[in-house]
């Protein structure tokens, strides 16, 4: 596995929007979703002027933002529905971590979508912003993204009750579709896991550890992007807005069940991951153990062949042994008998 591009030990440092716009291709796409429970309206444009005029203050309105790099755009939405200075600069931000503010009659929420890119295989990510009001709803994404099209499509066809509900249940749904990407990536994660883990089984190569490393990180900032969820969740129904109906809010717990899940199961990865670690430590150790073991096994029986053979090394005039015509052959099979007789006690020892 190859290592993420980015370094999570690092803390992330909010970027202003069109800061990088040389470097990114996204067209900025405006998508304007005007509804009720017996009409309905949408406008795709690329000008931001376009799609306010489409705006419809009457019904329920959902402006799906995605390439933002022009921060004029912001600036206009902010003039339209007139939106407080502190909100737009944080609105103007990317790279921040997930959170809930109030602004008066408006909430800025923000989220991290996090998702494998298969194709580099590495964990890449991007940022969610969302403003909610009384009547509309707007949805700001770095790059263009399908994690919404489940609800544009519920939307249009009208299936089940969003055409019925206002901002408060269209919240719920962004905000549930944002929390089951999250599902995709823990399975994903849990393929990897499992792979590095029978490999593991079999082999101690050093590329184990980097790969048992590379996940770690992954989890890790994983964690860090999800945990703040918990706390939109709970703040959302702290916040007592009067468009978030206490009917909605059995909505949100179900949010928030999945995720304690989510959150349970990254704890468990991370728990997996410290014990393959460990495993890894483990088997290296028992592998060095066993080839210490082997030349401890050679040196023994070497230790008395050596002393054999510097014994009649020492070349002394009166050693019967060295004239005899058969001294030599009978000393090299005493030396051989007894490392054959060596071999065979280590080997009854279960030592080797």
């Amino acid at each position: 596995m190859h290592r993420n591009k980015k370094r999570y030990s690092k803390k992330v440092i909010p970027t202003p929007i069109g800061a990088e716009k040389e470097k990114r291709e996204e067209i900025t796409k405006i998508h304007v979703i005007n509804y009720d429970e017996k009409t309905f309206d949408d406008k795709e444009t690329l000008n931001i002027n376009e799609a306010l005029s489409a705006v419809n203050k009457s019904n329920m309105t959902w402006i799906k933002i995605s390439g933002i790099q022009d921060a004029s755009i912001v600036e206009s939405l902010g003039n339209f529905f007139n939106l407080h200075p502190l909100l737009l600069e944080d609105l103007s931000e990317i790279g921040q971590r997930p959170k809930i503010e109030e602004f008066g009659e408006y909430v800025l929420i923000v989220a991290r979508r996090l998702y494998y890119d298969e194709i580099e295989n590495e964990l890449k990510d991007f940022q969610i912003s969302i403003i909610m009001g009384d009547l509309f709803l707007i949805s700001f994404q770095e790059q263009e993204d399908d994690i919404f099209n489940t609800i544009l499509d519920r939307i249009v066809k009208s299936k089940g009750r969003i055409r019925q509900m206002g901002v408060d249940y269209l919240i719920y749904r962004i905000l549930d579709a944002i929390v089951d990407s999250y599902f995709v990536l823990l399975e994903n994660l849990s393929k990897k896991i499992d792979i590095v883990e029978e490999i593991l089984l079999t082999s101690s190569s050093p590329e184990n550890i980097r790969s048992i490393n590379n996940l770690k990180h992954d989890v890790l900032y994983l964690h860090k992007s999800f945990w703040p969820l918990r706390e939109i969740i709970n703040s959302i129904s702290r916040l007592e807005l009067p468009y978030i109906k206490e009917s909605t809010h059995i909505y949100f717990r179900d949010v928030q069940n999945h995720i304690i899940q989510i959150i349970d199961s990254i704890d468990l990865f991370r728990e997996m991951l410290s014990g393959m670690y460990e495993i890894y430590m483990t088997s290296v150790s028992n592998r060095l153990n066993q080839i210490m073991k082997i030349l401890t096994v050679i040196s023994t029986i070497f230790i008395p062949l050596s002393f054999i053979a510097s014994l009649y090394g020492m070349n002394f005039r009166y050693m019967p042994e060295l004239y005899s015509p058969i001294g030599y052959y009978v000393v090299l099979v005493v030396m051989i008998f007894i490392g054959i007789f060596m071999l065979i006690y280590f080997k009854k020892k279960h030592w080797f």
